[in-house]
């Protein structure tokens, strides 16, 4: 790299020997012009001064005149007029010298970044032969770097890191072979070229010996973490389960001196999924793969990344930690594919990429004549720095030989003909790449505004009716324009909405909605005011009551109904639901939906009514009832599927109940069966064998939405799931399959093939349909599991369990929060669940102080609550856990072991206390010796479970040690060294103590 240097006139420097040297003018004024008496060059570098003298002269032809005056042009396109010039900036600049006589000299130079730079002036670079483990892979030479602590290498050409969607960015090492690492932290860091403020950091964090190596990632300034993978761990990566490595990071091996070996580092970028990055580290010696992290994960980062804009980004790497050493000795072996002679320090890095435009409309459009245009916005990017704003041009017929620029005033022009006009928007950076950007509007008719907006007014609205605001027409050039409507409510409350929103008007009173309209070049708004009158008649919210496609003869039900309400000023106050049930076709009778017997044989039909209005209700098709011989205690499972199969009981070879039920068709042709009670979706399980089927379809339905369903089709040796068809490695029709699914990693298994699916089930209920074609009356499906239920012949009792989950309030928690408790999801698969077997407990535990808690809007203590028409409300008060428990039991007695439980613990704020005092500690150096045993005490962990370290830093600030505490170390250089100890508790509050240890 070149040398700073200080440049003047030559005949001051002759009196050191320099002589005269004339260049010719890249540019000139009237005749040929030369200068003398300065020497410029086309290349400086950053900080260099050009001074222009007295002496300075120019010559063109005969004449030869002084130069009186000049400017500098800088590459920001500022002019400065001086006889000194400090180039203080990357890019290109043109210096005029100005002579008597009008005598004039431009010349064009340009200041480069080096390729290879550091932020101090202590360190250095070079090119030569790495560490064995590097040649033996490949890596013979490469670059070696010679850092000071703290300081920062910048490879100055950005790479891209969407080159491939898995790519090595770098390969580095620190070399060192001491037992102790002397180098601490290494930091690469990929900043977006056109961002600064965007980047993601990869860190390799060394311990106090040399097998304790970790790698953690973060991105914008945000959380630092590594992964490690853990089955009991809640952050999923790919099916797989990690927790967050506390010791540091994703563990990898480091130098070795025992083996006399460099375990290399290589990080790697996964970008097949743009929106959730993947960190990659291995070393080339021991052979290590490891996640370290993923970005965008909702287990790992509260922030998101957004991405690069284009990919290009800048590389830097950092180093800090010192123990013992005055300089960093570090190898780079790659750097995004660059390595071998690619590497060889070079002078410059020379910036040949153009800016990036964006502008916000398309390339090519239609726009109204006579309206006034507002030039879209455009915004540049560059990867080294942008010479002024973006430029925008208006021109009319512009690739015709009619070409004309138009006027543009204040950002906009009015088009006052028929044809295309052509905008031109061009960016140019400090070293002269320039690009151009073309928009192309064309003018096929006149008008008066550029969107034509009309609105109908919204007329006798009650509260408590749901609307959409799209009572307008909006008529835009490019079929592009975007309305919101902004709602102030009665209260004063001020929203936004788009015409797709379903808005429910919940109080009465006057509503006011500015409509903003916008598209590529044209916007306005329009406002108006609309009354909302009380609706003192109760109506159902919805008219969707979830019912089964089947009951179950003497069992107990609990209906899912919506939920009735009047409105007023004061918005929405809920009514009672009168239910009334007739079976067999009979009268109906009041029953009580929370917990209704079925007593008929044949069918069943419901009615719902609010208590206020009569006249509004709702009432159900008629809905078959199954006698599957349940009478409390028994069941017959040869009844539990429905439609073209009968079911029986089958022995196997040995004359033993066999550990199916069969179910056998009644057609030929197509036929079905379906499940007659509701199953959960989420612990789903179906093991079955098939015999005379050809294909077999499987369907899950809502029991709210039954256009919500996944669709399973299996044939020969495929599964198909919603249109996504997989090899299987199970056949249904031989050795036999299963269905699962497993809520954990969001994957339904059908017959051993995976497919990626989220639940779409809500509040995870389902009914089952099996369907098939090319049946005989000799087809048959013997049926082994439903859910958790194991179907076996002469099997008449169920001894299982219900199915359950729920949506529980956060495990984390604060003070003031408020958290809801629902009815729990519950299926059975016998023996339905009524909410009469559904109990909800809900208790406190403030340091061993256990207390009920109680509903926050009525006050209503949550012990054995069994009421789920309504939720409950609790806030968290005081710091401590709250525990809520649902006990649940299905109609035979079967209760779900442990309860279906959760805690939320709130945040407790408070850093620990030490107990004991710090003094100073004298040791011997080499000798293994203890350090003081501190003594904590924290309002909530006990003192056996804090965390508590010795941080030894030596007297230049360098960790030596870090030492749990009631451990030994061992120091072995002599001195006063500061000891930091850091206590945390079980919540992440930290404390701090310091005190003196003496090495003697």
């Amino acid at each position: 790299m070149k040398k700073t240097k200080l440049l003047v006139t030559l005949a001051a420097l002759s009196v050191v020997g320099f002589s005269s040297i004339g260049i010719e003018a890249i540019q000139v004024k009237g005749d040929d012009v030369t200068l003398s008496g300065l020497n410029l060059e086309d290349i400086y570098n950053l900080g260099d001064y050009i001074y222009v003298g007295k002496d300075a002269t120019l010559s063109s032809g005969n004449k030869n005149v002084k130069v009186v005056s000049s400017y500098l042009t800088y590459p920001s396109g500022i002019n400065t007029s001086s006889s000194s010039y400090k180039l203080d900036s990357y890019g290109k600049y043109k210096l005029v010298l100005l002579g008597e006589e009008g005598v004039q000299f431009e010349k064009e130079f340009s200041v480069y970044q080096d390729m290879y730079s550091f932020n101090g002036d202590k360190s250095s670079v070079s090119y030569g032969a790495l560490n064995k483990n590097f040649s033996s892979s490949g890596y013979g030479y490469g670059l070696k770097l010679s850092m000071s602590e703290g300081d920062t290498f910048t490879y100055a050409s950005p790479i891209n890191l969407f080159e491939s969607k898995y790519q090595k960015l770098i390969a580095w090492n620190v070399i060192d072979l001491e037992e102790n690492p002397t180098i601490h932290q290494i930091s690469v860091r990929f900043t977006d070229a056109y961002d600064p403020n965007n980047y993601f950091t990869i860190t390799n964090n060394k311990g106090s010996w040399f097998y304790e190596n970790y790698i953690c990632a973060s991105y914008n300034g945000g959380r630092t973490a590594g992964l490690v993978s853990d089955d009991a761990g809640n952050i999923i990566v790919d099916g797989v389960n990690y927790k967050i490595n506390s010791l540091g990071g994703a563990a990898i091996t480091g130098n070795s001196k025992a083996s006399n070996n460099y375990n290399n580092i290589s990080y790697f970028l996964d970008s097949s999924n743009p929106e959730k990055l993947k960190i990659y580290a291995d070393n080339d010696n021991s052979r290590e793969h490891v996640l370290v992290t993923e970005f965008n994960n909702s287990g790992i980062y509260e922030s998101t990344f957004p991405g690069f804009k284009n990919g290009l980004a800048f590389v830097t790497l950092s180093v800090s930690g010192f123990n013992g050493v005055e300089k960093a000795p570090i190898e780079i072996a790659e750097i995004s594919g660059i390595k071998g002679d690619d590497l060889v320090p070079m002078d410059y890095y020379k910036d040949e990429n153009a800016p990036l435009i964006d502008i916000s409309s398309k390339e090519k459009a239609n726009i109204m004549g006579g309206v006034e245009l507002k030039l879209p916005e455009a915004k540049a990017f560059d990867d080294t720095g942008l010479k002024g704003d973006v430029k925008c041009s208006v021109y009319y017929a512009y690739d015709s030989s009619l070409r004309r620029m138009i006027g543009v005033r204040n950002g906009a022009f009015t088009p006052d003909q028929l044809g295309v006009y052509t905008l031109v928007y061009e960016a140019s950076d400090v070293y002269g790449n320039v690009t151009k950007k073309r928009v192309d509007l064309n003018v096929s008719t006149f008008g008066q505004s550029g969107i034509d907006f009309k609105l109908t007014p919204l007329e006798n609205l009650k509260a408590g009716a749901t609307i959409q605001f799209n009572n307008y027409e909006a008529t835009s050039l490019n079929n592009d324009c975007v309305v919101e409507a902004e709602v102030i409510f009665p209260s004063g409350e001020k929203k936004v909405f788009s015409s797709l929103d379903l808005v429910k008007l919940e109080t009465s009173g006057t509503y006011k909605v500015n409509y903003k309209y916008k598209d590529s070049f044209y916007s306005g708004e329009v406002s108006y005011s609309f009354e909302v009158s009380e609706n003192n008649s109760a109506a159902f919210e919805n008219n969707n009551v979830a019912l089964p496609h089947y009951f179950m003869k003497n069992s107990t039900y609990s209906l899912d109904i919506p939920k009735a309400y009047t409105y007023g000023k004061d918005g929405a106050k809920q009514d009672e639901i009168d239910a009334f049930a007739r079976f067999d076709d009979g009268e109906y009778t009041p029953i009580d939906y929370r917990n209704v017997s079925v007593t008929g044989s044949r069918n069943v039909q419901f009615k719902f009514v609010p208590k206020t209005n009569p006249t509004s209700f709702i009432e159900s098709e008629k809905i078959d009832i199954i006698d599957t011989g349940f009478d409390g205690k028994k069941v017959d499972l040869t009844k539990y599927f429905v439609g073209d199969f009968a079911g029986k009981n089958e022995l196997d070879s040995e004359g033993k109940n066999a550990e199916f039920v069969r179910y056998q068709s009644k057609v030929n042709g197509n036929g079905s069966l379906e499940f007659i009670n509701k199953l959960l979706f989420s612990s789903f399980n179906f093991n079955f064998k098939t015999t005379g089927f050809g294909k077999l379809n499987i369907t899950f339905t809502s029991i709210y939405d039954e256009n919500v369903q996944i669709k399973i089709g299996l044939t020969g040796g495929t599964a198909t799931v919603n249109g996504k068809t997989l090899s299987t490695s199970q056949n249904c029709n031989n050795t036999g399959a299963s269905v699962f699914y497993s809520s954990s990693i969001s994957t339904l298994n059908v017959a051993g093939a995976s497919f990626e699916l989220d639940n779409p089930f809500e509040n995870d209920f389902f009914l089952l349909k099996i369907e098939s074609e090319g049946l005989t009356t000799s087809s048959y499906i013997d049926i082994s599991r439903v859910g958790n239920q194991p179907f076996r012949s002469n099997s008449t009792r169920d001894r299982v369990a219900p199915m359950a989950s729920a949506s529980f309030p956060n495990t984390i928690g604060h003070i003031g929060d408020v958290v809801t408790l629902s009815r729990p999801n519950v299926a059975d698969v016998l023996t339905p669940v009524s909410d009469a077997n559904i109990k909800l407990n809900a208790i406190k535990n403030v340091a061993g102080d256990i207390t009920n808690l109680k509903d926050k809007n009525t006050g209503k203590v949550i012990t054995n609550i069994t009421d789920y028409s309504s939720d409950y409300e609790i806030e968290l008060d005081e710091y401590g856990s709250y525990v809520f428990i649902y006990s649940i039991v299905d109609g035979v007695g079967n209760a779900i072991s442990g309860d279906l439980r959760s805690m939320t613990s709130v945040l407790d704020l408070e850093a620990p206390q030490f107990v004991s005092s710090f003094d100073t500690l004298t040791i011997e150096a080499n000798v293994d010796s203890d350090l003081l045993k501190v003594e904590a005490k924290d309002n909530m962990t006990p003192s056996s479970s804090l965390e508590i370290y010795h941080l030894i830093f030596n007297d230049k600030g360098t960790l030596v040690a870090s030492v749990e505490n009631g451990k030994k170390v061992t120091i072995s250089n002599k001195g006063n060294y500061v000891v930091y100890v850091t206590c945390q508790d079980e919540e992440g509050n930290v404390a701090y103590g310091q005190y003196t240890l003496i090495v003697k």
